[in-house]
């Protein structure tokens, strides 16, 4: 008789813009900082040209030239924000979609969550990222707050979400 096996868990994370696996900075985060503020800060850096400290602009320029493989180095070591660290956790024995927003997912490119999810894609990992426009950040908008709730009803199998409504990223 063979052993009975295990259904996979299923995870749906939603418009993620933090990419640290340990406690310490969420802590900072929340006590000491305007969070709105921070966020914002962090969606149009991009766009923008911010009067930034020293450490910002290195951190930026680390971001874009680093090699991929001491960026995620340092992303182990909660320095910088590095999708591969969480999406890698979160997908450990389960299956994981991660959806966002149009802000949330630049946020994710800029922050090279493209090459962590093609990696972990490449060893076998279930994980899909995709967007969709209709999801804002805090889930304000009527629309964005139904979509939220098609999403997880379809995780639950409760409905199916309608595919056209994703844009699904490249691996």
């Amino acid at each position: 008789m063979a052993p009975p096996t295990s259904a996979m868990t299923t995870r749906v994370v939603l418009n993620n813009v933090a990419w640290r696996a340990g406690e310490r900075y969420y802590e900072k985060l929340y006590r000491n900082w305007d969070v709105d503020a921070v966020l914002e800060q962090l969606r149009t850096m991009s766009d923008v040209e911010l009067n930034t400290t020293w450490r910002t602009r290195a951190k930026e320029l680390v971001r874009r030239r680093m090699p991929y493989r001491m960026w995620l180095l340092l992303g182990r070591c909660n320095i910088p924000n590095v999708p591969e660290v969480v999406m890698e956790h979160a997908s450990r024995n389960a299956e994981v979609s991660f959806y966002f927003g149009v802000e949330d997912g630049v946020f994710f490119e800029q922050e090279r969550g493209e090459e962590g999810l093609a990696r972990l894609t490449r060893r076998g990992r279930r994980i899909k990222v995709a967007h969709v426009p209709a999801l804002d950040h805090s889930l304000q908008a009527r629309a964005s707050r139904l979509t939220a709730m098609q999403i997880v009803d379809a995780a639950l199998g409760l409905s199916h979400y309608p595919a056209e409504e994703v844009a699904t990223c490249a691996a």
